[in-house]
């Protein structure tokens, strides 16, 4: 056993001390200068129970569990766990350790604060969840937490595409302007997913109620609320069918011109027409940039309408009705009017006619 010892001792060193001539297209990189044999070569030294360095498609060479990297400066690493060996001569290890082409240590890349710490994991399992770089920039893409509880409010990815969808905060003030909904407490990241490598999970939340954005352009389009009160003022979705039933905005001036509620009642008391889907095609840029469907004045012009605007029904998702109100009253007037009449003079006529029996 002690011989075989010295011998793959004698070996290994064999083997590194002439850069591993005889694997060196496998184990090796060519180094900065980009040319073989040149002297700056860095290579990859076989594991104490024999795996071998691999050379990568992309000219780089990985390292095997328990091998070494050794330098042009006669330099060597450990490499317990292996190692990347990259075509310009850089290392790096799984943990993120990086070393240059002669085997100096570089500096671990630290993000700066700035007041708010990144990929936070708010529950333990290994995976971040709040204040998520998504892009590697040091700065909180998603899941922002803005009033340091540890809980999400801004820029929330509830289906994990990278993309904040709830909450979005579009003027970087700290406040949600577009998809605003309730906070989920507590908040249960339960989804993960990989995104530009990294994996990070989030809480898939209610659906928004307020400034909606339902064709993803960034601009709300349901539920608008103009003034900052929080109350939806214009294209008020009352069943939630994401189709507006009250106080539509067609022509932009933020006003409603389309189902007009006149006395607040959650009913439309003017210009009733009937919609059936909802297809925003109009942007208006103002104090709050918002979009709505366009167009809709000429489908009541057009007769897009019928006598029913009374009927004691809130609007739902697909309404008829009529311009100025209901038409039908008066002739249901008409007929009790006529009908009492009749009695009347039926009943005059039935008395006569008894008193002159009577004589």
């Amino acid at each position: 056993n002690f011989v075989t010892f010295i011998t793959d001792e004698l070996l290994r060193y064999a083997i590194s001390n002439d850069k591993q001539e005889i694997n060196k297209d496998n184990n090796c990189v060519v180094g900065p200068d980009g040319k073989p044999n040149t002297g700056d070569e860095v290579c990859g030294l076989p594991s104490e129970d024999g795996k071998q360095p691999e050379k990568k498609p992309d000219g780089s060479v990985e390292v095997p569990d328990g091998g070494k990297v050794e330098f042009p400066n006669g330099t060597e690493i450990d490499t317990p766990d292996g190692a990347i060996i990259h075509p310009d001569g850089s290392v790096t290890l799984p943990d993120g350790t990086e070393y240059d082409p002669n085997g100096n240590k570089k500096p671990s890349k630290q993000c700066p604060l700035d007041g708010i710490e990144i990929n936070i994991d708010s529950d333990g399992d290994g995976k971040p969840d709040v204040n998520i770089d998504i892009d590697g920039d040091c700065k909180a893409d998603l899941n922002i937490d803005t009033d340091g509880d540890g809980q999400p409010n801004t820029n929330i990815d509830t289906d994990l595409d990278g993309k904040p969808d709830y909450n979005i905060d579009t003027d970087g003030d700290g406040k949600p302007d577009v998809n605003i909904g309730p906070i989920n407490e507590p908040f249960k990241p339960t989804v993960c997913k990989t995104v530009n490598g990294l994996e990070y999970c989030s809480d898939p939340y209610k659906k928004p109620y307020l400034n909606i954005d339902s064709d993803g352009d960034g601009r709300p389009d349901i539920n608008v609320d103009l003034d900052g009160d929080l109350e939806a003022d214009i294209n008020i979705d009352i069943d939630g069918d994401n189709i507006p039933d009250l106080d539509i905005d067609s022509d932009g001036d933020g006003k409603p011109d389309i189902n007009i509620d006149t006395d607040h009642d959650g009913k439309a008391d003017k210009n009733i027409i009937k919609l059936t889907e909802w297809k925003p095609d109009k942007n208006v840029d103002g104090s709050i940039k918002y979009d709505t469907m366009s167009n809709l004045m000429s489908l009541l012009n057009n007769g897009d309408k019928n006598n029913d605007s009374n009927s004691g029904n809130s609007l739902g998702g697909a309404v008829t009705g009529s311009n100025t109100g209901d038409s039908t009253q008066p002739f249901y007037w008409w007929i009790i009017v006529l009908i009492n009449l009749f009695i009347m003079i039926y009943g005059i006529i039935k008395v006569k006619k008894e008193k002159e029996e009577k004589r």
